[in-house]
């Protein structure tokens, strides 16, 4: 487990769906690329992160090359841009 700021973990979904938890959404599971974290499960608990202005939270990073394959050609600036604004904050930095 990795204890992340979850300003410093960037969305990989447009919207974060409004379904009922399971045990299993819970976790926040994060891929490494382009020397950023990426969310590849998890959204609505980081947007629930982000709201409450939490310091800190727990995640997995995943071992899924090929979540990390995805995310890194997926990098959009408008999902990122959508979360500041749906969520009145501000990454510190954007990926490139």
């Amino acid at each position: 487990m990795l204890n992340l700021s979850p300003r410093l973990i960037f969305p990989t979904e447009l919207e974060v769906a409004a379904s009922s938890q399971t045990t299993n959404d819970l976790e926040i599971e994060v891929v490494y690329a382009r020397d950023c974290f990426f969310v590849v499960r998890g959204h609505q608990q980081l947007a629930a992160a982000i709201r409450t202005q939490q310091s800190w939270i727990e995640a997995r990073l995943s071992s899924d090359e090929a979540a990390a394959a995805k995310v890194v050609q997926g990098i959009d600036s408008y999902i990122f841009s959508s979360w500041q604004a749906g969520l009145d904050f501000e990454f510190p930095f954007l990926p490139d």
